[in-house]
Parts: C-alpha cells; sequence; structure tokens
C-alpha cells in the first residue's frame, strides 16, 4: 500500500496505482477503476461505484470520529457537570406509560438547569438540520469540521447519502463520579 501512496501522492495515476494493488483490495480497486477511466478527480463517481452500505459505513465513521472527539473536549471543557448550552433529550411519558424521546433537544439555560443532570447530556452527529450545543462545544464543531472543509451551517446535500438525525448519550457520563 505505501507504494500505491507513493504513486497517488508523485503521479496522481490511478491506472498504475490499480496495476499495484494487491488483489483482496476490493473497495480500493473500485475506486481506481473508475478513476482511471473517467479522470483523477471524478471523485464523486468513483465513490459511487461502492455499494451504498459501503458509502455508508464510511460516512459513519467520520461521524463517530467527530462525536468522539467532541465527547473527549467536552469533557476536557467542563468535566461532568451539567452547563448552560448543553443538550439533553425532552422525556415524556405518553398515555400508554411507555417513554418516548423527542428528537429535538432542549438545550441548558439557567432556567431550566436543575431539571437535568449530566447523565442526560447528549451530543449530536454530525449532520443536515442537527441543533448543536450553544455554548463552546458547538463552536468546537465547527472547528473540527471546518478542518476538513465541512460547513456546519451548509450540510445539505443534493447526493443520496442518507443519514438519521441521531443524538447520542454520553456514556462517559454515566461513569462519572
Amino acid at each position: 500500500m505505501i507504494g500505491c501512496r507513493e504513486i497517488w501522492s508523485e503521479t496522481k495515476d490511478a491506472k498504475k496505482m490499480l496495476d499495484k494493488l494487491p488483489p483482496y483490495h476490493n473497495i480500493e480497486k473500485s475506486v481506481l477503476y473508475v478513476l482511471s477511466k473517467q479522470g483523477s478527480n471524478m471523485y464523486y463517481n468513483a465513490l459511487q461505484a461502492l455499494p451504498r452500505n459501503s458509502r455508508l459505513l464510511y460516512v459513519h465513521s467520520y461521524q463517530s470520529y467527530i462525536w468522539n472527539s467532541m465527547v473527549s473536549r467536552r469533557i476536557q471543557l467542563y468535566g461532568f457537570k451539567l452547563v448552560e448550552g448543553d443538550l439533553v433529550l425532552n422525556t415524556d411519558n405518553n398515555c400508554n406509560g411507555e417513554s418516548k424521546v423527542d428528537i429535538k433537544p432542549v438545550v441548558i439555560d439557567k432556567d431550566n438547569i436543575k431539571d437535568y443532570s449530566i447523565l442526560d447530556v447528549v451530543l449530536p452527529l454530525p449532520g443536515y438540520e442537527m441543533i448543536y450545543p450553544t455554548n463552546n462545544v458547538g463552536e468546537l464543531y465547527k472547528e473540527l469540521l471546518a478542518e476538513d472543509g465541512i460547513d456546519i451551517t451548509n450540510m445539505k446535500t443534493k447526493h443520496k447519502l442518507v443519514i438519521n438525525i441521531e443524538y447520542r448519550v454520553n456514556s462517559v457520563s454515566a461513569r462519572a463520579p
């Protein structure tokens, strides 16, 4: 693989790289095949050559990387205490006595901070129509995504990568002292 990366870095020649790639690198071969036939800058088409599940795996992996980074940074900034600007999911009991979770999170402010604990804090997976914390953690999301050329305010895409809106509970907080 090192030789393949060197070829790409020096020449951007997908055909040469394809010839050098070991036979068991099927995903890479699919991408390189399209790049060799359509041009070395046809990234969207090359990714479209992958099965949908493989494409989504990469998207979900990136989302998880961002989420894990934000959990670590949130703990570094605020420790295990609830602060204004954190997000929590509002849980209401429906008429059947089952717990229902609204997908729209509540932003912690001075009026509702006493109603929740650190165990209620959630952080979003980055995506379109997500609500981000209004404290410094929200700014950190913007900065980290911007490092990869992603504008948090303009994540809507015409490409068919449907991703559910999801907020994850910070499981580290469940082990807080």
